[in-house]
């Protein structure tokens, strides 16, 4: 399943910023692609994601 082109522009901006503070982290400053799949998973953005179609989303929008 590919996300809508407005999913993947919102999980680039949201992989951009930093995970917040006690949302399933112990003071991170950077998303895990499992964290960050969570987060989206959570916050009803997506039903699911893999690791390997984040991966491939963070990768096309040039988001290291």
């Amino acid at each position: 399943m590919t996300p809508r082109p407005g999913v993947r522009e919102y999980v680039r901006l949201i992989a951009l910023g930093r995970p917040p503070v006690g949302w399933r982290t112990t003071d991170v400053t950077t998303w895990s692609l499992a964290r960050l799949a969570g987060r989206l998973i959570d916050r009803l953005v997506v039903p699911r994601m893999s690791r390997g179609t984040l991966r491939r989303i963070l990768r096309e929008g040039k988001v290291s």
